[in-house]
Parts: C-alpha cells; structure tokens; sequence
C-alpha cells in the first residue's frame, strides 16, 4: 500500500502509472459497493462473482507492486473489466437491477484513460461493439 500511496503523490512518477493507480483504487472502491449492493438485492450468485474479481484485481496490484509493470497490468485490468466481468454480471446478478451499473463507469474510463496508442484504438472498437 505503501507504493500504491507513493506512486499517486510523486510528480516524478508517470501520468499513466499514477491514472493506473488511481483506476485500480477507484474500482476497488466500486466492487465493495456493488458486493453491498448485490448481496441486498438478492444476488448472491453476483455477489460472490464480484468478490472473486475483487480479489482478481488484488492480485494484479500485487503483481503491479512487485514487477512494476504497468502498461501490462493495464490492459489485463481493462479486458478482465470488459469482457469478462461485465457480462457475467450481467447474467448473474439480475441484468441492469443487479449492482452492474456500478461497472459500466470504471470500464469505460479505463479504455480511455489507462490505454494508449494502438492497443486503445483496438480496445475500444471492440468494447463499443
């Protein structure tokens, strides 16, 4: 945590990897609300979906914190958002009354932000369709 928090406040640190940083901790933040929220409605299927891939992006922050690599971790974070999470959301918890609208925000802000070049260009042509 110490690294994360260093990153985020050091001017000298990349614009991406501190975006990177900032995304990561901001979907965290939406995972523990959309867990509450599932778990209330009903979802626990959806819940306990969230769960793993909350525990999933912890992992590649550990990973991100140990190898320091972030361009990598930011694509794996956008495509796992994307094509993974969003539409298993979507099938267990309830369609657009489960907590999945907490998701749509974070994965359209990562393509944006977190990717660059080609490889944005590509991710967003295939997340539009």
């Amino acid at each position: 945590m110490k690294k994360l928090t260093g990153v985020l406040f050091n001017d000298e640190a990349a614009y991406r990897e501190r975006m990177f940083v900032l995304v990561a901790l901001y979907s965290m933040v939406t995972f523990t609300l959309g867990i509450i929220m599932t778990a209330i409605g009903g979802g626990l299927a959806g819940a306990a979906l969230m769960l793993s891939f909350m525990i999933l992006h912890v992992v590649l922050l550990m990973f991100y914190v140990h190898f320091g690599h972030y361009e990598i971790m930011s694509v794996i974070f956008c495509y796992l958002m994307n094509f993974l999470l969003l539409p298993l959301m979507y099938i267990f918890s309830g369609g657009l009354k489960g907590g999945i609208e907490f998701l749509f925000i974070p994965g359209i802000i990562e393509a944006f932000i977190l990717l660059e070049g080609s490889v944005r260009i590509i991710s967003l042509i295939l997340f539009s369709s």
